[in-house]
């Protein structure tokens, strides 16, 4: 699913991640323990 793009300086939308341990976890959830910095790489190959 692709959303609109967004811009520097947007409030990333919250998205749920699944751990190694198999536990759900927010955005939102770790933004409330302290920074979060998100990075996505492309695989090309």
């Amino acid at each position: 699913m692709v959303g609109p793009r967004l811009q520097v300086g947007d409030v990333a939308p919250d998205i749920a991640l699944t751990k190694t341990t198999g536990e759900r976890i927010t955005l939102a959830e770790l933004l409330r323990q302290g920074r979060v910095l998100l990075v996505f790489l492309r695989h090309f190959g």
